[in-house]
């Protein structure tokens, strides 16, 4: 029968009461000590009514090994514990029983004691509410790690923590990798004398040190180790210069006193990693200069795109080409921080993989990120409203706090994998065991008969020890890309200091601000790329060469009013502001060309038909012209052409060799004009004009350059 005290409480209730009396302070010393002798008296109604529990509510977190008994015996002791205030309980098994000594320890109490306790577990409780709100340094943060996940910081309370993690954990790292100390070095009978010699080769003063008598080989090697901690090696190319040497006599005086004590290389250490960081800023100055040279090259090319399947594939290279000059921005970036700061968190890169192993984290963050904001977009959207929400989430870009997400990457290996890499080094010699290790790994596969599921690495042993595997089987003939990628990118990390979630958030956070934007495709190049198999009557763009010889015969120079006529794309027109600075005017009737010239920036006439009257009285200096050539069509635009053209102007147009040898009347008169009212000369053009390689768009037609002087 359960034990229960005068207010009908069990003495487990009232125990369980009392402990929160003594937390809070509202209980006496003489309560303790009366609950106290309860609690011993009837430990066993105690144990009974707690025997009542189920395991799970007795050990919510698992009882482990433990018994039913130990548990409730250890629950008991606990709240004896918790009924006295402080830390300082401890007896004597050999004089004392506990019990004896719980009932002491209570006697002794005072009610000054508990509100003493009270205030201590009010600090600590102060101090937990600090480091949860607002943690400031690598303590707190951890400490807080231990109450509750990261998952509750802000982006700039988390970022804090990763940078202290990441400094700590790399000084830790460097502190064990180096001394700065080498220590003193002793043989009976040793000296060591100090000469100056020279180095043929670098063209450069030697300070060598010399042993005045032979050593042993061990001491020999101790020697050279310190040595080369002080910068030096041993030479004996020149016999009479052998010895320990150094291109700086501070090196050589620091290995002498090595007889005498210890001797500090901080500096040393110091110079080699500045020269260290040097080379790294010059290489990766000079990846993203190559990396440029050749994406521009590659934007820039002449390519023939007068079909789609061209056009596509000339598109995807440009915009390789731009991915490649965002590549190089970025290295350069990484280049300039480092250079700046030594101590960036990407000081370790060196190659273009480093930078890419680093972004692909990134995307799979941002990636992260995404797939839960969709999965938490709102219940009661309808299915159109959910796609378009999903996919405005699955477009947006990566944002700072995506880094969050991020996650360091381990070995995956298919357990299939890790079944025929164990088979094979069962056959070697001296890897045998390595191969049952392996098996091992796979040994509940095999059971299931299941070689597609993934086997995890996540410990540094594990992984070295997948890598010694691997490394014996590829020596053996065996061979997988798989582990192979999975082995070299955990590696890569590694090298770039990244051991853990904390340093790769860091390094991410700090590549973020690097990273080179993508240029988008020019809009012009999009649209005329959307021209390519359109039927626009007349349409036939001006080659570039074509271009180029129509300008220099125009003798366009700066300040000057130039007209283009049916000007198509604006070939003419580009050509003529690319030469000077002057102002160019576009006619066009096709509203798609109209607007690719807009695109261009160029000055759109307000008439759209060129052959309509003009609604100014403005004149033009200089026009050029590729008028349409059907039906007579270059006749007229040249005539009309003229009449714009202000005196001293020039015009010069490309038409059909049509009218320079048709007997009809309107191609005679046309041939009588030009040569006898406004005195103007022509020239054939090649026949492949506009017929070769680089036309935008292909026609046989015979050309002639004619040229008018008003």
């Amino acid at each position: 029968m359960t034990a229960l005290v005068a207010n009908g409480q069990s003495a487990l209730a009232k125990i369980l009461a009392d402990v929160k009396r003594v937390r809070s302070g509202q209980i006496t010393a003489d309560e303790v000590r009366e609950t106290m002798r309860r609690s011993i008296d009837e430990h066993e109604q105690i144990a009974l009514e707690l025997n009542k529990k189920t395991l799970k509510e007795l050990a919510p977190d698992g009882a482990g090994r433990s018994t039913k008994k130990e548990i409730v015996d250890s629950i008991i002791d606990s709240l004896q514990m918790q009924l006295l205030p402080g830390d300082s309980f401890s007896w004597e098994p050999f004089s004392e029983t506990k019990e004896q000594a719980l009932l002491l320890h209570a006697k002794k109490l005072t009610d000054e004691d508990i509100q003493n306790h009270v205030k201590v577990i009010q600090d600590r409780v102060d101090q937990n509410l600090k480091v949860i709100e607002n943690p400031e340094t690598l303590e707190e943060f951890r400490k807080r790690s231990r109450l509750l996940d990261d998952s509750s910081l802000s982006d700039e309370q988390l970022a804090l923590w990763d940078r202290l993690e990441s400094e700590s954990r790399r000084e830790l790292r460097e502190s064990k990798k180096r001394s700065t100390t080498v220590e003193q070095f002793s043989v009976d009978g040793l000296e060591l004398s100090l000469k100056e010699g020279y180095h043929d080769k670098n063209q450069c003063p030697l300070w060598i040190v010399q042993m005045g008598c032979r050593i042993p080989t061990e001491h020999y090697r101790e020697l050279l180790v310190k040595a080369k901690q002080l910068g030096g090696w041993y030479s004996s190319f020149k016999k009479s210069d052998a010895g320990f040497q150094f291109y700086e006599k501070s090196q050589a005086d620091q290995f002498l006193s090595l007889l005498h004590g210890d001797t500090d290389r901080s500096e040393i250490l110091a110079n080699r990693q500045r020269r260290k960081e040097l080379t790294a800023v010059e290489r990766l100055r000079e990846l993203a200069e190559g990396i440029e040279s050749r994406a521009n090259h590659e934007l820039n090319r002449e390519r023939k795109e007068n079909t789609h399947k061209r056009a596509g594939e000339s598109a995807y290279a440009r915009e390789r080409a731009r991915c490649d000059l965002a590549q190089a921005k970025t290295v350069r970036a990484i280049a300039d921080a480092v250079e700046s700061d030594p101590e960036h968190p990407l000081r370790d890169i060196r190659y273009l993989t480093d930078v890419d192993g680093l972004k692909s984290v990134l995307w799979a963050a941002t990636r992260k990120r995404q797939e839960k904001q969709v999965k938490e977009l709102a219940e009661g959207l309808s299915n159109y409203e959910r796609n378009l929400s999903a996919n405005s989430i699955r477009e947006s870009r990566t944002e700072p706090s995506d880094v969050r997400f991020a996650e360091l990457p381990h070995p995956e290996v298919y357990a299939r994998h890790l079944y025929d890499m164990g088979n094979h080094l069962l056959k070697v010699k001296g890897a045998i065991r390595l191969g049952q290790k392996i098996k091992k790994r796979v040994e509940r596969f095999q059971r299931k008969g299941d070689y597609n599921e993934t086997v995890h690495f996540r410990s540094t042993f594990e992984i070295e020890e997948l890598s010694a595997a691997y490394s014996k089987a590829v020596k053996t003939g065996f061979e997988c890309v798989w582990i192979q990628d999975d082995i070299t990118d955990w590696k890569r990390f590694q090298r770039l200091g990244i051991h853990s979630i904390y340093e790769m958030r860091h390094a991410l956070r700090a590549l973020l601000p690097l990273l080179g934007v993508i240029e988008e495709e020019p809009p012009v190049q999009k649209m005329m790329r959307d021209l390519i198999g359109v039927k626009i009557d007349g349409f036939f763009p001006t080659p570039d060469d074509i271009c180029e010889l129509v300008i220099q015969e125009a003798g366009i120079r700066d300040g000057m009013k130039v007209l283009e006529p049916s000007a198509g794309i604006g070939s003419l027109a580009d050509a003529a502001r690319e030469a000077a600075d002057c102002e160019v005017v576009c006619v066009e009737i096709s509203s798609r060309l109209r607007e690719i010239l807009k695109a261009k920036g160029h000055t759109l006439d307000d008439r759209r038909d060129f052959l309509e009257p003009k609604l100014d009285k403005d004149l033009y200096d200089r026009i050029v012209a590729n008028p349409p050539f059907e039906n007579g069509a270059d006749i007229v635009h040249v005539q009309h052409a003229y009449e714009e053209l202000a005196e001293g102007g020039r015009l010069v147009s490309i038409m059909s060799e049509g009218p320079f040898f048709r007997s009809d009347s309107k191609a005679e008169g046309f041939r009588d004009w030009l040569e006898n009212e406004v005195n103007g000369w022509s020239r054939q053009l090649p026949s492949d004009a506009f017929s070769r390689g680089n036309a935008f768009r292909s026609t046989g037609v015979q050309t002639r350059l004619v040229v008018i002087d008003k």
